[in-house]
């Protein structure tokens, strides 16, 4: 019993809520004079816990004098928990979008003839980059590398590649070997790891390391590196 109410609390329960919950599970319908003793919580507590859940929908409740509660059933509990983290999700999201549209409205826009050129640093730093770039190129994108550096990329954004294909975008895989789920054109040719996007580039200086990636925002630039793969 503890590691399930331990397993409870882990999903947002609270003491009392993980008590209460696996008492009714355990031994429901029971009142709340039953659920105070079953699960150990003082009599001015259960009640309050009581309605906190039957308002989730995770207890039921048979109106009498006095009312019975029941627990609802692991499959029904988890779908409500999902639920509910969904929404919480959804919220945060809105909240950062707003956030996003005020920082926007203070930052200036980039200026034409600034730095070009950013080194960006941790694995997790360039493929946030690389899905930026995914979802914002509306023409092309050229994904280049190794087996294994091409897999990777695939792997961790098939489904932005999926959508930006879905949009019309050109897909082109530059690789010793065909890759499948791509349904675009394979250049079958050693090429230095970089993902090309419309106007941004990432370029892998180091077969290995993630600290040494250049981040290329100018189309000049990007256009002057699909050219060079091209000719090849």
């Amino acid at each position: 019993m503890k590691t399930m109410e331990e397993s409870l609390r882990g999903l947002g329960f609270n003491q009392y809520e993980s008590r209460v919950y696996l008492s009714l599970l355990q031994h429901g319908p029971l009142t709340a004079s039953e659920v105070s003793s079953k699960a150990k919580i003082p009599r001015p507590r259960v009640y309050d816990v009581l309605e906190s859940l039957a308002d989730r929908g995770i207890v039921l409740v048979s109106p009498g004098r006095p009312n019975r509660f029941k627990a609802v059933d692991a499959n029904t509990l988890v779908e409500i928990l999902k639920k509910e983290e969904r929404e919480r999700l959804e919220k945060k999201f809105q909240k950062y979008e707003r956030i996003k549209q005020e920082i926007s409205g203070v930052a200036p826009k980039d200026k034409a003839g600034g730095e070009n050129v950013w080194l960006l640093k941790g694995e997790k730093a360039v493929h946030t980059k690389i899905r930026e770039i995914i979802d914002n190129s509306k023409e092309e994108i050229i994904i280049a590398g190794n087996k294994n550096s091409i897999a990777r990329k695939l792997s961790l954004h098939g489904d932005a590649l999926e959508n930006a294909r879905k949009r019309g975008v050109k897909i082109r895989i530059v690789s010793t070997e065909h890759h499948k789920g791509i349904p675009e054109e394979t250049i079958k040719l050693p090429a230095p790891r970089m993902v090309i996007g419309d106007d941004h580039a990432v370029l892998f200086l180091h077969e290995k390391e993630y600290n040494n990636v250049l981040l290329l925002k100018s189309k000049h630039l990007a256009n002057g590196l699909k050219s060079m793969i091209k000719k090849r």
